[in-house]
């Protein structure tokens, strides 16, 4: 599962769902962008992919798409830390989405389904989000005085 998006104060997330014991790929990787980032691109003024380092980020494939896009004026953050997974506040968010799930009874991938939606549409993953957003600037702080390394958030 998973692509989450911030904006300003606003949150969205496509949740694009792949079968049981696949990975994702550079091609995979790309046509979850289209599907999702590529939109809101092109509505807003300004935008900024954060991803880390995952093999299907930084594969030839997925470079050369994005060589396309930035053709045609999208941006996205360079320089990414190796080491520094943690930067990256999505991954707080679904920590706290699986302590969540675990709290709940699920009865099958349509009613996971269901019920991811509604965790991240809820008043808590709203709180939880506000949070993330403002904790990203001691985060990029936290970052150059560790010299990109780990930083514990």
């Amino acid at each position: 599962m998973g692509i989450g998006r911030f904006a300003d104060d606003a949150w969205c997330t496509h949740c694009f769902w792949y079968p049981k014991g696949s990975r994702q790929t550079a091609v995979s990787y790309c046509t979850t962008l289209e599907q999702a980032y590529v939109p809101l691109w092109k509505k807003a003024q300004h935008v900024v992919l954060q991803q880390d380092n995952a093999p299907s980020h930084t594969e030839k494939y997925t470079s050369e798409w994005f060589k396309r896009m930035e053709g045609q004026g999208l941006r996205r953050l360079l320089g990414w830390p190796p080491h520094s997974p943690d930067l990256n506040p999505i991954e707080n968010l679904w920590a706290w989405l699986s302590c969540r799930l675990q709290q709940i009874s699920v009865s099958g991938v349509d009613d996971l389904r269901v019920k991811v939606a509604g965790l991240l549409a809820s008043a808590e993953a709203k709180n939880v989000i506000k949070k993330l957003i403002d904790s990203f600037p001691r985060r990029l702080e936290a970052c150059i005085r560790a010299g990109g390394g780990y930083i514990g958030y």
